[in-house]
């Protein structure tokens, strides 16, 4: 990479400036708000309230604590990577312990529904149904994914931990501002160091040799490229997909893998805020494959009914 960035510095300074842009215009906006109210919500209640309403299922569905339901509903809410935040906050904070983290990183680390609905459904792929059944089976693989790993786990008794509620007053508002920004920043970085990362694999032709790979094993022309790129970044991918002339029977099933997967640059995003919650890399990338797993599976169903 450094030689790439001494060869070509003018690609890689293009680089730095475009993931620049893409955090301060489209995710800065999109998850700033939600990292301040989730922990207003948190200060304020909320998160109390919710974790008692998700107790029994939490616990009977996913083997977690109660509050890995409020950290569900949050997740779905809001995207990638306020589950992981909140698992780390709650962690930080004595209320779950690196097994109860574990346990809700199964099932709560989605992105929302405006990126699906939106981004992806209507501005990328051009239909709002595709976007509706990628959403619902990237849900749905979450959940089926937490009763997976409920059954591969060492089961234990479920600790009933419920959210301590702290009171809004300057201070913790301050709290929740100061921790917000440097939570926001992390996430930019990610996207800023992932950004020069899939431009060094498009020029050295790591991306389309990949893709030409994937193709050989079966993956439909055009869509190959697309989902080398979509491990990297998720975006990227689903754009070249988008683009490739396929149908949408074939694009939806691995938009939806690619969606649940993550790719690496949130991957980087989520470990920023899991490390401190004692869960491994090696664990949140094998939750990771099998939600998109079952994603994959679920929405080539839908798209089979469906589309």
């Amino acid at each position: 990479m450094l030689v790439l960035l001494a060869a070509r510095p003018e690609t890689y300074l293009d680089a730095v400036s475009e993931g620049l842009e893409i955090f301060a215009v489209s995710v800065f906006p999109g998850l700033f708000p939600f990292f301040v109210l989730t922990g207003l919500l948190t200060a304020l209640g909320a998160g109390n309230l919710l974790s008692r309403a998700f107790a029994k299922p939490a616990s009977r569905l996913f083997g977690a604590p109660p509050s890995g339901g409020y950290i569900l509903a949050m997740s779905m809410l809001s995207g990638y990577p306020v589950g992981a935040k909140l698992v780390a906050d709650f962690y930080k904070d004595g209320i779950i312990d690196e097994y109860d983290a574990r346990a809700v990183t199964a099932f709560a680390s989605t992105t929302g529904p405006l990126f699906v609905l939106g981004t992806i459904g209507v501005k990328m792929l051009g239909d709002y149904k595709s976007g509706v059944i990628i959403l619902l089976t990237h849900f749905a693989s979450a959940i089926l994914n937490g009763i997976v790993f409920r059954a591969v786990r060492k089961p234990r008794e479920t600790r009933l931990c419920i959210p301590r509620v702290t009171g809004l007053d300057g201070k913790v508002f301050n709290g929740i501002l100061e921790s917000s920004v440097a939570a926001i920043l992390r996430v930019g970085a990610c996207i800023i160091v992932f950004n020069m990362v899939i431009v060094a694999l498009g020029e050295s032709g790591v991306i389309p040799i990949a893709g030409r790979a994937f193709e050989a094993l079966g993956v439909a022309e055009g869509l190959g490229e697309g989902f080398a790129s979509g491990l990297v970044e998720v975006t990227k991918g689903v754009y070249v997909i988008a683009n490739s002339g396929v149908s949408l029977r074939a694009a939806v099933p691995l938009v939806s893998l690619l969606v649940s997967f993550g790719g690496l640059s949130v991957t980087l995003q989520s470990m920023t805020f899991l490390n401190t919650a004692g869960v491994p890399l090696g664990y949140y990338l094998t939750v990771k494959v099998s939600q998109g797993i079952l994603a994959f599976a679920l929405a080539a169903v839908c798209a089979l009914i469906f589309l």
